[in-house]
């Protein structure tokens, strides 16, 4: 087998869906004869731990692990990590590891490696060994999230100075990268114009998006169970401009209607949360009793909970660069064969979930047609008629087995010397 160093400081025993790229890649490369190497952060004073996702790295798997620093855990930390530190608050785990991953690289004979973001200072890890290793080593770099045109970054952006050095940071990585893999059409296209990269650069850009994996479904209950409320369940992060209030406002609205029984209703967020915000929120709606917050569970526990639900709630809000990614949360659900609320932009999400046919989507911020789906949705429970008919073979194309294969390819042409 060819072995690939790995560079992903996000790895498991880590939580969030961000990982779980990572980990199912390296699930399974070893069935396209590739070895995964994998460099990351210590597992002690990890912030959210999902012990669930280490049963995606097979145990035969080398993992070498260095210093976590992590900022984030102190008010000090934070404020030298997001305002001091560029690009990321990993950027000190970074330059600690220069000597130890070239040492890695040398005794594995590594000829391929694979960086992944967020965060970004894992592509300058990357960068670092290009410059020193030159042509004997390819580098992979692959973005699950866009960096600099980041939507999220744009809506609070940084000083005038640390946006010019981070995008010549990001043009670097780009420019000296042997393959760069986006995560949707949308980021691939705005990195290219945003960076005005060349015809050889773009002819070595991919674009492999994020996916489900069948083997996380075995003990979900899929099947319809006699219940006497509606249950609609949301899993994932609620932060930035992904937020509930439409949702909420639409079924307030639906309820003082008298449209829908209030007691006829179920909503489940499960997530990470800070629960006094939320439950004002609630109760600014008058959705006490409806909507109940539940902790950040294990990944398998998350789908056991969607797989008892009548309808799964998928939530992008609005913005600049809305059309750009996907969340990542519509993979799983196509997976769970459960009918799907989509509020979403127009966009990558809107177009994927239109094409795959996997429920009901509404323009996020439009309350009447928000209220529409859910109503229909409501009606169809009610006359036993709700029913998932998703496109199977497009539904297919986002299995994790086949995105492997698509980085597969990429490593192949590694191997090749081609460019």
């Amino acid at each position: 087998m060819e072995k690939v160093l790995v560079i992903a400081n996000q790895f498991p025993p880590a939580g969030g869906s961000g990982i779980q790229r990572t980990s199912k890649f390296i699930k399974y490369l070893g069935e396209f004869n590739y070895e995964p190497i994998v460099i990351t952060i210590n597992e002690s004073n990890i912030g959210l731990r999902d012990e669930s996702l280490k049963k995606d790295i097979p145990e035969d798997t080398k993992i070498y692990r260095s210093t976590n620093y992590n900022l984030e855990s102190s008010l000090i930390g934070k404020i030298i990590g997001r305002k001091i530190l560029i690009p990321d608050s990993e950027r000190l785990w970074e330059l600690s590891i220069h000597k130890k991953t070239l040492e890695i690289i040398r005794k594995e004979n590594i000829k391929i490696i694979y960086t992944t973001s967020a965060p970004y200072s894992s592509h300058l890890l990357g960068l670092y060994i290009k410059r020193k290793l030159g042509s004997t080593i390819k580098w992979v770099a692959d973005f699950r999230d866009e960096w600099c045109n980041n939507p999220y970054t744009l809506d609070n952006p940084h000083n005038k100075i640390r946006i010019s050095i981070e995008k010549k940071m990001e043009k670097m990585v780009l420019e000296n990268s042997d393959y760069l893999i986006a995560n949707t059409p949308v980021m691939r296209l705005n990195f290219i114009e945003h960076q005005n990269l060349n015809e050889e650069i773009q002819d070595n850009f991919y674009v492999i998006p994020n996916g489900y994996d069948r083997d996380d479904l075995p003990d979900v209950k899929i099947k319809k169970e006699n219940k006497k409320k509606f249950t609609i369940t949301y899993t994932g992060l609620l932060y930035g401009r992904r937020k509930p209030n439409c949702f909420y406002e639409s079924v307030k609205e639906l309820i003082d209607e008298g449209k829908i029984p209030k007691d006829k209703l179920d909503i489940k967020f499960i997530g990470n949360y800070k629960k006094d915000i939320m439950n004002r929120e609630i109760k600014k709606y008058g959705l006490d009793g409806v909507v109940e917050l539940y902790d950040y569970m294990a990944h398998k526990d998350a789908v056991q909970m969607l797989g008892k639900s009548d309808v799964l709630l998928l939530l992008e809000g609005t913005g600049i660069g809305d059309n750009a990614f996907y969340t990542g949360k519509i993979f799983e659900y196509m997976m769970i064969e459960k009918v799907v609320l989509g509020i979403l932009p127009n966009g990558c999400a809107m177009d994927m979930f239109k094409s795959t046919n996997i429920g009901e989507v509404a323009l996020y911020g439009d309350i009447e047609d928000i209220k529409n789906k859910i109503l229909k949705l409501y009606t169809q429970w009610k006359t036993n008629e709700l029913n998932f008919d998703g496109n199977a073979s497009e539904i297919k194309k986002y299995s994790r087995y086949e995105l492997t294969k698509k980085l597969a390819y990429i490593f192949d042409k590694c191997k090749e010397g081609e460019k």
